[in-house]
């Protein structure tokens, strides 16, 4: 419940902190707070865990700590359950790039050339990764809208097929079902 109002403050610009407090502060404090609760009900490994990581990494960055930011981020991997490269994109979530590339602007800026090379070369596999996906994604769409859109000619307008794509098959859902 914390975690979901300082979200809504956070989204709507409004004062969280009691006055006198930089309302950056009291947000980190909040995440900070929430951070053990959280993982002992959800668990290390959980995109909510991830989530407040991220938020952490980003107001530490914020505050030009790019030390703790980048800790925080390096968690937020964890807790997000990064995938491997065997792993598909289905499993992986898609906030995961976006850390990669945070954490590889803040090595940068650190000047630790060595770690930025490493970091750079991971957020371009999953750039790669997730652009191979849409496409497959967009691929599949195109093809099934294609062979539906050829024999809807005799379907009423309530049998328009919704597509979804699962590893294993392709599941079609209509009005009908």
């Amino acid at each position: 419940a914390i975690l979901l109002l300082a979200s809504i403050y956070e989204r709507h610009g409004l004062n969280v902190s009691p006055e006198g407090v930089d309302k950056d502060e009291a947000l980190l404090e909040i995440y900070v707070d929430a951070l053990d609760p959280l993982k002992t009900s959800l668990g290390e490994v959980h995109p909510e865990v991830g989530l407040v990581y991220t938020k952490i990494g980003y107001l530490y960055g914020k505050k030009r700590d790019l030390g703790l930011s980048l800790l925080a981020y390096k968690a937020a991997l964890k807790a997000y359950g990064e995938p491997t490269s065997t792993t598909l994109l289905g499993g992986m979530h898609p906030e995961v790039l976006s850390v990669w590339v945070r954490v590889t602007e803040h090595l940068y800026s650190m000047k630790n050339w060595g770690e930025v090379l490493v970091a750079g070369e991971r957020a371009l596999f999953f750039l790669r990764l997730a652009k191979k996906s849409l496409f497959r994604e967009a691929e599949l769409y195109t093809n099934h809208y294609s062979s539906v859109s050829s024999t809807s000619d005799t379907a009423s307008v309530n049998s328009i097929s919704i597509v979804k794509t699962s590893k294993k098959s392709l599941i079609q859902i209509t009005s009908g079902t």
